[in-house]
């Protein structure tokens, strides 16, 4: 399952979400719960690390 982010999502599209991604992990891998749920900042995030850089950058 690819990455996706969930800045600016509604309530009801992030619990949808949640969902899917809980059921393709108990799917592949047996995981039918989640532990800890931590947030990474866009500056660690590969997918918008170069965004984030290049808007320090212009700005």
């Amino acid at each position: 399952m690819l990455p996706q982010h969930t800045k600016g999502l509604r309530q009801p599209e992030l619990e949808e979400y949640i969902k899917k991604l809980l059921s393709y992990l108990e799917t592949e891998y047996g995981i039918d719960c989640y532990g800890l749920i931590y947030w990474l900042s866009p500056a660690d995030c590969p997918e918008c690390k170069s965004k984030v850089f290049t808007d320090k950058i212009l700005n």
